[in-house]
């Protein structure tokens, strides 16, 4: 692999996260080039530079065949990339992204944009972890890990109005309250589609084929893999902070003015 196709895997996987030899989904345009750059590069040099430079960026090239995780083709190989659990994601990979999307309704802040997201991951870790009894560390259950948008929806605005009527000890606690319960209506139905909309852009969501009425999504494998390294380091110690989001977002805040075309 040439140093050009290195910059040309460097730019799919920062845009993608994924690729594969044989995806049972749709391909991305340009996958089955990457795939066949990576395969042919596995155990040289470059690919381990390639690696260090990574390294260096709080970033790490995960290598899965088939049979190693559910999902993947028996011939086939996966390379994502994750973020490193002791390291801090380079800039591109970023919480102003997700704070601009959360922002869904005039007067919203980035403040209540991310107590918003940190509130929805909280219940998106309930429905695909704590409702199906699945541990922080099972990666490989992350095709159990599927929801209608209605279930996280119903999560959310339960937990808001077990809130309701709540005292903040502090003037920070008061403020979050007064955020979350303040919503109604289809404010849980916007604050859920926004938050699964970034979530299947960074590729920790997948939207699955249903006959369902409305859109159903799926754990990544990524998505998994991300949860169960950053975990202990992000979640547990969670606070409705911007020092918390940035512990647990990973978007990246660049991405092009077009929509991929599929092959």
């Amino acid at each position: 692999m040439q140093w050009s196709e290195v910059g040309e895997v460097h730019a799919y996987l920062l845009r993608h996260r994924y690729v594969e030899t044989k995806p049972r989904r749709r391909r991305h345009t340009g996958e089955d080039h990457i795939a066949s750059l990576l395969a042919a590069a596995e155990d040289t040099d470059v690919m381990q530079q390639f690696r260090e430079l990574l390294a260096g960026q709080g970033l790490e090239l995960l290598r899965y065949e088939g049979g190693e995780m559910p999902g993947i083709e028996v011939d086939s190989q996966l390379w994502m990339l994750a973020r490193q659990a002791d390291a801090q994601p380079p800039q591109y990979f970023s919480r102003d992204r997700v704070l601009e999307r959360m922002q869904i309704k005039q007067g919203d802040t980035r403040a209540s944009a991310g107590v918003w997201f940190l509130h929805t991951w909280l219940m998106y870790l309930a429905v695909t972890y704590t409702y199906i009894n699945r541990g922080m560390t099972a990666a490989s259950r992350y095709q159990d890990a599927r929801f209608p948008a209605s279930r996280l929806e119903t999560a959310l605005r339960e937990h808001c109005d077990g809130l309701r009527g709540s005292a903040g000890e502090t003037d920070d606690a008061t403020q979050v309250l007064t955020i979350l319960t303040s919503a109604d209506g289809m404010d849980f139905k916007r604050r859920v589609a926004a938050f699964c909309e970034v979530m299947v852009e960074a590729g920790l969501l997948t939207i699955v084929p249903s006959t369902a009425e409305e859109p159903v999504y799926q754990q990544t494998l990524l998505g998994a893999v991300e949860i169960q390294r950053n975990y202990d380091r992000g979640l547990a110690l969670l606070d409705p902070g911007e020092d918390a989001l940035a512990q647990i977002t990973n978007l990246a805040t660049r991405r092009g003015n077009g929509e991929d075309e599929d092959d």
